[in-house]
Parts: structure tokens; sequence; C-alpha cells
């Protein structure tokens, strides 16, 4: 959560009016006198420092009840949540924790999901899915079908009709194993795309973009295609086509020049291989019979 600016004096006031406390309620939990207090939230004197004086051991203790950083409490930082907290009560691995520091894993897709519910809600059901004790009682289901399915096998006859019989069964029982390793990835499967196109939606309503598809567009390409063709339309090629899309497109603002001259040469292969060298060219007559 967000504050206005603040230092000591207001924050720890603010935080005692939000928690519907009085000064000798905060003093008894903190361990001190009501003066103590009062002096933290008191109107500075004329002359008189902004911030009064508080001892770290107070500090630290009003940083832990209202579970706040000392960097609010302080007024260096204007948000309340204690975001710098150690690894451990985050719950991350060191491994995760190094992963996001030196940003190996792109940060701004992970806090999307972090904060979307339904990512939430993902987690545990890949949980319940990868849990151990699961998957070993799914192993010992299909050991007890294999094992009965021994025991049809051993009992066949000659008869040729009970034989059937138990075929039948053998292949029911055989259609009722279950791989331990895959049972519920096509939930999860299903569960996640719908999360990213949730993901997709959110970025486009905060990002809106077009596509600049319009007649005008399409005039300044070919007004382009002409210029850079001298002029004249039979001189324009793959080449010049790939190098004017490219331009005209989002994607020379977003690549580096070598990733744009890649862009370029994939794009006049393409259009070399499926249009071939006509491009622009106009067709010649058919000859005469």
């Amino acid at each position: 959560m967000a504050f206005l600016p603040g230092n000591l004096k207001l924050r720890v006031k603010e935080l005692r009016t939000q928690h519907n406390m009085t000064q000798e309620e905060l003093a008894s939990i903190l361990g001190v006198d009501k003066g103590t207090v009062s002096r933290l939230e008191k109107e500075p004197e004329k002359g008189e420092e902004k911030s009064p004086k508080v001892s770290c051991d107070l500090l630290i203790k009003l940083a832990e009840y209202f579970h706040v950083s000392a960097d609010f409490l302080l007024g260096i930082t204007n948000v309340s949540d204690p975001v710098n907290q150690p690894v451990e009560m985050l719950g991350l691995t060191e491994g995760a924790a190094k992963a996001m520091l030196s940003r190996s894993v792109y940060m701004g897709i992970l806090n999307r999901l972090l904060e979307n519910p339904q990512f939430g809600q993902l987690t545990y059901t890949m949980y319940y899915a990868t849990e151990p004790n699961q998957t070993a009682g799914i192993m010992t289901r299909n050991n007890l079908l294999a094992y009965t399915d021994s025991i049809f096998v051993e009992s066949m006859n000659k008869s040729i009709r009970g034989n059937q019989q138990i075929m039948g069964l053998n292949r029911k029982l055989g259609a009722e194993l279950i791989d331990p390793y895959t049972i519920g990835n096509h939930q999860i499967e299903d569960e996640f795309r719908k999360i990213v196109s949730q993901l997709r939606r959110d970025v486009l309503r905060e990002n809106p973009v077009s596509v600049p598809l319009t007649r005008e567009f399409l005039a300044e390409m070919d007004a382009e295609l002409l210029k850079r063709a001298d002029g004249e339309r039979k001189n324009i090629n793959p080449r010049i086509v790939a190098e004017v899309m490219t331009d005209k497109s989002m994607v020379a603002s977003i690549c580096t020049p070598e990733q744009r001259a890649r862009f370029i040469d994939l794009m006049t292969d393409i259009l070399t291989t499926y249009g071939g060298e006509t491009v622009g060219k106009e067709k010649e007559p058919a000859p005469a019979k």
C-alpha cells in the first residue's frame, strides 16, 4: 500500500489511528510509557528536528507490529509493505531468489502471474498433481490391477469362450492403468492457457496498440517502394519490399541493427522463394499464336 510522503511522527500517528489504538495501548505493546509515544507523534517546536530521535530497538518493534518497513517509518519510502523481507519469510529458495535478482526470469511477467488469483490456484493444482503420496497411490493402484490381470491370465482354460471373456476383462484392466507422471497434465495446461490469455488481454488493455493497415499506410508503403526503386516500379525487387515492410512495421523499433538485417534477409528469402524475382514487374504478354 502506498501513502503520502511523511516522516516518523506522521507515520506512527497514522498507523496507530488506522488500528484504532490509543497512545496508552500502543505504549503497552511497545513496552514503553505513554510519554514516549506522545513524543514520537508530537509536532516539533520551532528549531527542533522534524523527526524525533528513536532507538533502533523501538523502530524495529514499530515495524514488526505494524508489518511495515523501517524505511517507511522514517519517510524514506512511501510504500508501507516490507518488500525487503528476508528470503525465508517469502518462502523462496536460494536458487529462486538468485534467479529473480539476476533477472534470469522476466520480472514483469512473473509479477503479473503472482498477482493473478487463478495462477495462485494453479500452483496448488500442480502441487497436488506432483504430491509424492498421490503418485505412490496411483502406482499402487496400477500394481494391483497388474496383479489381478496376471491372475486372469493364469486362469485361462481350454474353453475358447471362457478365454474370450478373460481376454475382454484383461483389456478393460489395461485401459484402467494410469501414467502417474502425466495425470492432471491436461487440466494444468488448460488452466495455464486461460491465464496466459488473460495476461494478454490485461497487457493490451493497459497498452493499447493499433495495427496501421489502413489505406493511408498502404499508400505510404507504395510511395516508399517507388522511392527506393528510383521511381520505377519495374525496379522493385524482394529485397526492397522486405526493407520497406520491416521499416514501416514495429519490427524496426524493437530490433537491434543486427536483428533488423537478419529479419530483412529472412523476408527477402521468403519473398524470393514464394514470389520469385517478379515482385513489382509487369507480366510479359503471352506470345502470339
